[in-house]
């Protein structure tokens, strides 16, 4: 009984690894295609973290109804990327609910607004 225990969490491991690759290929894919809406990102965030959030509001609303923050000024900034980055994580933006293609798009979009906090630390 043992020895069956062990293969079952073997064979729940094989795929659970399997499915990880499959998303890893499926990832690569869907990340090319996103490259022009990357570079836009990219691009907004070379001009400062409150171009890049209200680019990313405007042309990636969050898909629960928030406004784009409105008060930019640099006593509130890092609070307002503190939000951005809430709201636009992977963690909160589960592949299940939404898609494999905004996942990595928020995945991204995180990543960006990590590197503008990064500047108020």
């Amino acid at each position: 009984e043992e020895g069956n225990r062990r293969a079952d969490e073997r064979a729940a491991e094989r795929i659970a690894e399997n499915e990880r690759m499959r998303r890893m290929n499926n990832s690569s894919i869907i990340l090319q295609g996103l490259n022009p809406q990357l570079d836009a990102i990219k691009k907004a965030a070379e001009s400062g973290p409150r171009q890049l959030i209200q680019h990313i509001f405007r042309v990636h609303p969050p898909k629960k109804e928030e406004e784009c923050p409105k008060d930019f000024g640099d006593a509130v900034m890092k609070k307002t990327i503190l939000k951005c980055i809430r709201t636009y994580h992977q963690d909160k933006n589960p592949v299940d609910a939404h898609g494999l293609e905004w996942h990595l798009l928020c995945r991204e979009i995180t990543k960006q607004l990590n590197q503008k906090l990064e500047l108020y630390k």
